[in-house]
């Protein structure tokens, strides 16, 4: 009979987090923020209450620890998307819809709008988010690096469609918790996919028309221009005082 290896403290501690990890999120998705207490999320993880403080000293702690391993597992999925992509083994259709299961899945969207609101009356916990926002900001231009580059674009025009796809799938999940509509979610997704298509069939060239700035010369006026508008402004002024 073989014995079942011993698991090392680390390992022990590792899997407490982990459980009060998932326990966080479950007890957030159900209660909220507010009325998310931490014997609760003990109670469900199967975990003491001192060994929740001995991993995390504060609620704080825990809702920063549970926000931090969310973001860096949206940012980890969104990557491997991307290599998937850049090599030929996801389809734009398959890009997106791993940008709605993986990286935007609704319990995650919920569990940041949670943390945002909570960050709002909370500075640490604020400070902690921003900086989790800025980390994913960068991971974007990351993402962009190998993403859509077999298609002649720079990197700027695929930071640009990363971020496109990001945003529409983001705010595609915030449109499903105000009114769930499955048919309407899949063809909006549908229309993302074409509009990137689109992109990419049309070129780089073009997309750089479509989101370069646009830059007017200025206008220089004569000066029998300026001096109309400086006689316009004393006869103006000349009224002014006449009427005063």
């Amino acid at each position: 009979m073989t014995k079942s290896r011993r698991r090392s403290q680390i390992e022990r501690s590792a899997d407490t987090r982990e459980r009060l990890r998932v326990a966080t999120v479950e007890v957030l998705l159900t209660k909220g923020y507010v009325n998310a207490s931490t014997v609760e999320i003990c109670r469900q993880a199967g975990v003491s209450r001192g060994a929740m403080l001995h991993h995390y000293p504060t609620k704080r702690d825990l809702m920063i620890d549970t926000a931090r391993q969310r973001f860096e597992r949206a940012r980890a999925e969104m990557e491997h998307l991307a290599g998937a992509l850049s090599r030929g083994d996801l389809t734009v259709a398959e890009f997106v819809e791993g940008m709605w299961d993986e990286v935007f899945p609704q319990h995650a969207v919920i569990l940041t709008l949670e943390t945002l609101v909570a960050a709002r009356s909370d500075v640490e916990l604020g400070h902690a988010v921003g900086g989790f926002f800025k980390e994913m900001v960068t991971g974007y231009e990351t993402v962009a690096a190998t993403a859509f580059a077999d298609a002649g674009f720079s990197p700027e025009q695929r930071h640009v469609l990363v971020l496109l796809t990001a945003c529409a799938i983001r705010g595609l999940r915030y449109q499903e918790l105000m009114h769930f509509d499955p048919k309407q979610i899949d063809n909006i997704k549908t229309a993302l996919r074409y509009a990137i298509e689109a992109v990419l069939a049309a070129g780089p060239e073009k997309l750089d028309r479509a989101i370069a700035p646009t830059r007017r010369k200025p206008v220089r006026r004569t000066n029998g221009t300026q001096s109309a508008k400086r006689s316009s402004t004393l006869s103006g002024h000349g009224r002014r005082t006449r009427s005063q």
